[in-house]
């Protein structure tokens, strides 16, 4: 029992050992598989992140585009340009400014000078500051509205919408300048909460806005090693995947081509994921795969320690009965076969091995009693041998004294007549006997060949 105990240990341990190899196995070539895929779907996550911070830049130009061709035909607003009178300006400007959520606005006359800047209240502008070197205020003075992204005077960088202030006549008096900023936080916040990424925008390779806590003055180079080739690629228009370094964390990262006036790239847009949201979805998948292959290889098993328990319950049986035959128990009831496997045919063996051990030994007993019987009458044919031998002898020492009688004084011939005829019995006596122990000992022959032709059918 204990051998076949550890035979049914041996058997669990192989298959336990063969379910950890290929768990592990399927799980790393899973891991792998999936952090391709993870790290893919990341990646094409933060793409269509990137497009869609390229379509709400879009959105922006058009809403200030909107509002100032709109602020730019206020009445108030042209007679107030017309006259220069600051005052009245920032009175009219300012809850326009609100209201429409604009960052900043600008209104300069008709040769680029600003008469205000609303988002700097009560400040008067010296007569030579001029911003008349924006495309969008050269396209206002020629009378076009115009709107793109480039770099200020005051605004460091901002999405910018010109349009021609007209007075009564027609004439182009001055523009109306309105935007957002793009080199403060609020739009790089205004990305992330929208998309639930991290944002960075640049100018050429410089940050000037993100969502992370990074030093005044960085740059692309500051967190990545490939900072002047990625650049040379976004400049070129791509849209570049790489991975960037912040403090001790990694990030994935979208780069892509910030354009300015003339679809001139003038600076660059980078959306980023923590390189931990891989790592986490990972380490979940890591452990719903273990837990999962835990529980089967658990289910395996026990199946597995059911159908061995129920496949060697025979060979145990039969072990138990091999046992007993050989401690001389041929008394037990023939195995019953369920199947006609090696198994049933095992069992077959058995009972058929029993069936002639019964037969061989029966044979054998009734012929050792055979042996038994003709040793005894062989020994009675011995003893009544030697019984005549004796008799005959003292006949004959009879006759002898009788002739000696005769010879010497004369003796009964008569008695020594008798004595002849009482050894002549004897003599046929022990020749019956000779007879009889000869017919013994054939027969003890006879017995002896069967004897052994009852053990031929066993090889030893």
């Amino acid at each position: 029992m204990k051998k076949q105990s550890g035979f049914l240990i041996k058997i669990l341990t192989a298959v336990a050992v063969a379910i950890i190899a290929l768990t592990v196995f399927v799980t790393t070539f899973t891991i792998l598989r999936v952090h391709r895929s993870l790290l893919d779907s990341m990646y094409n996550q933060l793409n269509k992140a990137y497009n869609g911070t390229s379509y709400l830049f879009d959105i922006y130009k058009r809403n200030a585009l909107g509002f100032a061709k709109d602020i730019a035909v206020n009445p108030d607003l042209v007679a107030a340009a017309k006259a220069r009178d600051h005052e009245a300006l920032f009175a009219i400007t300012t809850p326009l400014v609100e209201n429409a959520g604009l960052e900043y606005m600008v209104i300069t006359d008709d040769e680029g000078f600003v008469i205000i800047r609303t988002h700097q209240p009560g400040v008067i502008p010296a007569p030579d500051d001029s911003i008349a070197n924006q495309m969008n205020i050269q396209h206002a003075l020629k009378g076009e509205p115009y709107v793109t992204v480039e770099q200020g005077k005051v605004v460091f960088l901002s999405v910018r919408a010109g349009a021609p202030i007209r007075d009564e006549n027609g004439t182009i008096i001055g523009a109306c300048s309105t935007g957002y900023v793009l080199s403060e936080d609020t739009i790089a916040y205004d990305i992330k909460n929208t998309f639930d990424i991290e944002c960075t925008l640049y100018l050429e390779d410089a940050i000037v806005a993100s969502t992370f806590d990074l030093e005044d003055g960085s740059s692309l180079s500051d967190y990545t090693d490939e900072a002047e080739s990625l650049y040379t690629r976004v400049k070129a228009g791509e849209t570049v995947n790489a991975i960037t370094y912040i403090g001790e964390e990694s990030y994935l990262t979208a780069i892509g081509p910030l354009y300015g006036a003339g679809d001139e790239v003038v600076g660059m847009i980078e959306v980023a994921m923590n390189e931990r949201m891989l790592t986490s979805e990972i380490n979940a998948m890591v452990m719903r795969l273990v837990f999962g292959a835990v529980a089967i290889a658990a289910v395996i098993l026990l199946i597995t320690l059911g159908v061995f328990h129920r496949l060697l319950a025979p060979v145990s049986e039969i072990g138990r009965r091999l046992i007993e035959v050989a401690g001389g128990d041929l008394s037990g009831e023939a195995l019953t076969v369920k199947s006609n496997d090696e198994i049933g045919a095992l069992s077959r063996a058995g009972n058929e091995m029993q069936e002639k051990l019964r037969s061989l030994v029966a044979d054998v007993v009734m012929t050792a009693s055979r042996v038994a019987t003709a040793s005894e009458e062989l020994d009675a044919s011995a003893q009544q041998m030697e019984q005549r031998t004796w008799d005959i002898t003292a006949k004959i020492r009879e006759i002898s004294s009788e002739v000696d009688k005769i010879t010497s004084e004369g003796g009964d011939y008569g008695k020594v007549s008798t004595s002849l005829n009482d050894t002549k019995e004897t003599f046929l006596i022990m020749s019956e006997t000779m007879t009889e122990i000869s017919r013994a000992a054939n027969e003890l022959s006879v017995l002896a060949g069967e004897l052994n032709d009852s053990t031929q059918s066993f090889k030893l």
